[in-house]
């Protein structure tokens, strides 16, 4: 446990919502501030977008084809934009490689986290 869970773990208000949503629904969806993802160990958009430029270090898309892109990626400041060149080279690999850094298993642990 964390503060941050510990503090939400504390608050009767919180209790009480997570009991009546989770017999109800049994489906909950949180959505929280960036402050709880990063808690959980999930990146920021800026280590996001540098685990995504550490992945174009790989042998395979560093050939003069990708170059262009690369440097492309490189000067732009705006991370959504960044994120879409980074789609046009990885293209069906995209997914795949956000998935590896965001960690499925991280995004379990902060479920366990909340409704236990």
């Amino acid at each position: 446990m964390n503060a941050t869970t510990d503090h939400l773990n504390n608050q009767t208000a919180f209790q009480r919502f997570l009991d009546v949503y989770s017999q109800r629904l049994r489906k909950l969806i949180i959505f929280c501030g960036a402050g709880a993802s990063k808690e959980a160990g999930l990146p920021d958009w800026d280590g996001l977008v540098q685990a995504v430029r550490q992945d174009l270090n790989q042998p395979l898309y560093a050939t003069s084809s990708f170059a262009n892109k690369i440097q492309k990626f490189d000067l732009e400041e705006d991370f959504w934009i960044k994120l879409s060149i980074a789609r046009e080279i990885f293209g069906e690999n995209y997914t795949n490689i956000i998935q590896s850094i965001l960690d499925k298993e991280t995004i379990w642990t902060v479920r366990r986290r909340c409704l236990s």
